[in-house]
């Protein structure tokens, strides 16, 4: 083998090897709220908007009251970063099939001070939901 074959193949083989580092990540999921360090539960019915956000908050065990007719639901919710947050947030009912309950909440802005913890909180005003997810996003963003 000559040397040019030979630079060619290990050029070759060089970029066989690298070509799996160039996939492209596809997952299009949502963010899951990530636990408070001190709760470590994972909860699915909370969504955050971006990575960051899902690093910068930790979410306690949620407060789920359905015996007074319509479903209430609070989190709380606590900053995790040294800087002060400002957020958009909303509930989204579900009744016994899975199906969203109307109205559907409209965003409300909060704000975390660095490691404050505050309870969002919002009632269904239907009677038929049964189950909720939290969303949030930055409300500056």
């Amino acid at each position: 083998m000559n040397r040019q074959s030979l630079i060619a193949s290990s050029l070759l083989a060089c970029a066989s090897l690298a070509l799996p580092a160039c996939t492209i990540d596809r997952d299009t999921s949502p963010y899951a709220g990530q636990p408070d360090p001190d709760r470590p539960n994972v909860n699915p019915r909370i969504i955050t908007s971006t990575p960051d956000l899902m690093v910068a908050l930790g979410f306690d065990e949620p407060i789920v009251v359905s015996d007074t007719g319509n479903l209430r639901v609070a989190v709380p919710t606590r900053s995790l970063g040294d800087e002060r947050y400002l957020l958009d947030y909303r509930f989204v009912f579900y009744d016994d099939r899975g199906m969203e309950v109307e109205p559907v909440m409209g965003w409300r802005m909060f704000s975390l001070e660095p490691r404050e913890q505050r309870r969002v909180e919002a009632q269904a005003l239907d009677a038929r939901a049964r189950d909720w997810r939290l969303q949030i996003k930055w409300a500056n963003r």
